[in-house]
């Protein structure tokens, strides 16, 4: 078994190395789009986040002291605590942009969502509720879940509820094919 074990921690350091340069080409090209568009401001985002996240896991694997994995796990909470917000703020874009704009719930939901992200990360910057004691073992290196932890993955999991809702809304209201088409690249 432990002769498995290395080669598949190269492949996920390159993988995660992939995805960080993936996720940043795109957050790159999104801020080439005029970002007073709604849906090209939330996009960026988005990709912002997802690129801090695999940055801080590429910055992790390269360490060698508990004290900065553990500034860099914590550091990748950036990143995690605001991508339900981010998603969900994309699908309203979207939906705003397929003509179907906000009469303020939506707007007050997607506000409601960053301040619950703003206050997850200062839980997980803070304290130890949310995520908690860094656990280091030969493969991989993760926080362990706080107490709190699970209110978090409930506040992600309606978040992306909502986001999937908004898509799906958005998907009907395309009246093209290519605009279909494209609002399918973004379910998939």
């Amino acid at each position: 078994m432990p002769d498995m074990v290395a080669p598949l921690l190269i492949l996920n350091q390159i993988l995660t190395a992939g995805n960080t340069i993936t996720a940043f080409s795109l957050l790159l090209y999104a801020l080439t789009f005029n970002l007073r568009e709604r849906v090209a401001r939330s996009l960026a985002v988005l990709l912002a986040c997802v690129t801090i996240v695999y940055f801080g896991d590429v910055l992790v694997a390269t360490t060698h002291s508990p004290g900065e994995a553990e500034v860099w796990l914590r550091l990748q909470w950036l990143g995690i605590s605001f991508v339900p917000a981010a998603y969900l703020q994309l699908s309203d874009a979207l939906l705003a942009a397929t003509g179907r704009p906000s009469r303020g719930r939506r707007s007050r939901l997607v506000g409601l969502s960053y301040l619950l992200s703003g206050l997850t990360l200062a839980g997980v910057a803070f304290t130890r509720l949310i995520a908690a004691d860094v656990v280091i073992n030969e493969a991989v290196e993760y926080l362990r879940p706080g107490p709190l932890f699970p209110l978090f993955s409930l506040f992600l999991l309606i978040n992306l509820i909502l986001a999937g809702y908004n898509y799906g809304r958005a998907y009907k209201r395309c009246l093209t094919r290519s605009s279909k088409r494209r609002m399918r690249y973004l379910l998939a």
